[in-house]
């Protein structure tokens, strides 16, 4: 739905209200009113074009009769031949689903699970001044090569249970649809992005380079990712490129609680971006044919990676090459495991960057195949590069504990190896693994004052890890809300046999829970 359908209006409106703040807010300099004066008209008047969308909604299917086929508005047609003896003497069924009068061009308003699934039949557009709202439970179905482009604002929140799903109509080829591109936005402040509690399977297709399951590309805003699957990508799983923030306007990028399963390319590429803020954590990346993270050609940026895990890439699990001009890599508490299962020279990390760029610390960086777990290629002539306190395996920890934290270790390509490159720093190294922290997390509900709710309480444990206990203390709802109960039944600790015990104070609510059977993956801890 479009918001502003009268420019002059909404200007109108901004001044009035600009004049009302310079009253109530007499010490506020002229940003901080016209910035605050353009949110709240910008508020109401999003607010009203959602309710005229939703109440002017209805579904408006056209049916047609010809005589041959009958068939209506975003149908689904499935064609099917049967052939008695194929090459190989044996009974085949084949079957070729395509869409029927589907959505193309522009789109705006509010999608609903009622009016779930929604066709594309062509490339779709959310244009840079429009919305698109997505309910928990919508399917957004592709017949055929075709992108759904968000230039303007889309809130597509589904729910634990009821998650928001893309992927195409022919299932059983990777890459028959182009993928959810959020693209170009030059407004200041851009629109912003929310999605999640989403699945896209089969996006991003390698004959329309270069295509993602989810590209973020060229905006401006503040962008949310979080809650999401992606499977059987046909390209890259999630690129970021070309993001155009500025000194005083950076763009802010989360990525967090995602598996990206299976790529034709990258896993997740971050490259040619320009003061932009990355924060990527509980993220794993599997089974991509090249690299599993690529961070490339990035100016004044911050990339953040926390508790990622990255296994059985086809080439390095992490490989950085170019970032300059202030630009920093911080990565910590992550897994590189098993990655250069195809190509081996650029082993489990590679970097082509500054020395003050590149910091990796508290991570797991194990790899029996490959000759080097890290390899250093930029010009630092011996410049340190922080690698301290990573775990490196039993048997590069047992040649550093011989040999102590500055020698030439053979599992590391550095300045011991060419004098013109960085040396890498790995000293403090660990003795055992690093263990990530859990994710915990609260289902949000909504009511109001005087209802019983049950509230899930959600944890995610981080990959080759299980537990037989846990403690948690939970704060700051006793002006709100009286705790009743604890709850087991179906949860992972009830299904596990374990023992719960809570103590509910006027400050906290004390929870202790243990049980002979360990626990580990995702789900509804009580």
């Amino acid at each position: 739905f479009r918001i502003i359908e009268d420019i002059e209006d909404y200007n109108g409106d901004v001044d009035q209200r600009i004049n009302e703040l310079m009253v109530e807010h007499s010490d506020w300099d002229e940003e901080r009113i016209q910035d605050r004066a353009k949110a709240d008209i910008y508020n109401i008047y999003f607010t009203a074009a959602r309710e005229r969308d939703l109440n002017g909604q209805a579904n408006t299917d056209a049916a047609r009769d010809d005589g041959i086929l009958d068939v209506g508005s975003q149908d689904q047609i499935t064609m099917t031949y049967t052939d008695a003896a194929n090459d190989w003497g044996a009974d085949e069924v084949l079957t070729h689903t395509v869409g029927y009068d589907g959505i193309y061009g522009s789109i705006e308003g509010t999608w609903t699970a009622a009016n779930s699934p929604y066709i594309l039949t062509g490339d779709a557009y959310v244009w840079d001044q429009n919305s698109l709202i997505i309910e928990p439970g919508v399917e957004v179905l592709f017949s055929g090569q075709h992108n759904l482009h968000i230039n303007g604002y889309l809130y597509a929140v589904g729910t634990v249970t009821d998650s928001i799903v893309f992927h195409g109509l022919d299932t059983d080829n990777p890459g028959n649809w182009n993928g959810l591109s959020l693209d170009y936005n030059n407004n200041t402040p851009g629109p912003d992005v929310t999605l999640s509690y989403f699945r896209i399977d089969g996006g991003g297709n390698f004959m329309w380079w270069p295509s993602a399951g989810l590209s973020i590309v060229d905006r401006k805003g503040n962008i949310s990712i979080s809650h999401g699957l992606l499977t059987n990508n046909g390209y890259y799983g999630i690129r970021v490129y070309q993001m155009t923030g500025t000194s005083t306007d950076s763009v802010y990028i989360t990525l967090s609680n995602i598996l990206v399963d299976g790529t034709g390319a990258h896993g997740l590429d971050i490259s040619d971006n320009y003061y932009t803020v990355f924060k990527v954590d509980h993220v794993q990346l599997s089974d991509s044919y090249y690299n599993g993270i690529q961070t490339r050609y990035n100016y004044y940026s911050d990339i953040d990676l926390n508790s990622v895990h990255v296994t059985n890439s086809g080439e390095t699990g992490f490989y950085s090459y170019g970032n300059y001009n202030s630009t920093t890599i911080d990565v910590v508490l992550s897994n590189f495991k098993n990655n250069a299962q195809n190509y081996t020279y650029y082993g489990e990390i590679y970097f082509n960057d500054p020395p003050s760029a590149i910091t990796f610390n508290n991570n797991n960086i194990i790899n029996n195949e490959v000759s080097y777990l890290v390899r250093s290629e930029y010009y630092g002539y011996g410049a340190n590069v922080d690698f301290t306190s990573n775990y490196w395996g039993p048997s590069v920890t047992n040649e550093m504990d011989s040999l102590g934290s500055r020698d030439d270790i053979s599992r590391i390509y550095d300045y011991y190896d060419n004098s013109n490159y960085s040396k890498v720093d790995y000293s403090d190294w660990l003795a055992t693994l690093v263990l990530q922290p859990m994710n915990l997390e609260l289902d949000h509900l909504n009511g109001v004052l005087g209802d019983t709710v049950m509230v899930g309480l959600h944890v995610t444990v981080p990959l080759d890890t299980h537990f037989i206990s846990t403690e948690m203390t939970l704060t700051g709802f006793q002006d709100r809300l009286n705790f009743v109960s604890l709850e087991t039944s179906g949860s992972m600790a009830g299904n596990a046999g374990w023992t719960a015990v809570h103590n509910a104070t006027d400050t906290s609510l004390y929870i202790a829970a243990a049980g002979a059977n360990g626990i580990s993956g995702a789900g509804m801890m009580f």
